[in-house]
């Protein structure tokens, strides 16, 4: 992935983390719950992106000049845990569908699995 294909998945990620997902869950806004499942989808695709792209040019400063962002921003995720299962519960299945297709390093795609103050580095030594 190219640098800017890096920083189009480092807008897409911070922009589902801060402005999709909202700070408090509204159970009579409606609206929210049929767009969330694809936001969503993009918020953890885009995460997976950077991933990938770190992984892969692990010392490319040009890129890892982005990591305390990234960290930032899984911070922020995790701290919305209970918004996003709020609005994409476990008995949707879509939580045991992202459990098939992303390793259990891929802490984000097991939301449902983490607790709010574990560090995401539990659950990967737990695989």
């Amino acid at each position: 992935m190219k640098t800017n294909g890096f920083l189009i998945e480092l807008h897409n990620y911070e922009y589902g983390v801060e402005r999709i997902i909202p700070s408090a869950y509204d159970p009579t806004d409606q609206e929210i719950h049929e767009a969330f499942y694809e936001e969503l989808l993009n918020l953890l695709t885009a995460r997976s992106h950077l991933e990938k792209a770190l992984q892969m040019r692990p010392n490319d400063p040009e890129l890892t000049q982005y990591a305390e962002k990234i960290a930032q921003l899984d911070r922020l995720l995790r701290a919305k845990k209970s918004v996003v299962l709020a609005l994409m519960p476990p008995e949707t299945g879509f939580w045991k569908k992202m459990h098939r297709r992303a390793p259990r390093s891929h802490w984000w795609y097991y939301l449902d699995e983490i607790d709010e103050t574990e560090k995401a580095g539990k659950l990967m030594a737990a695989s």
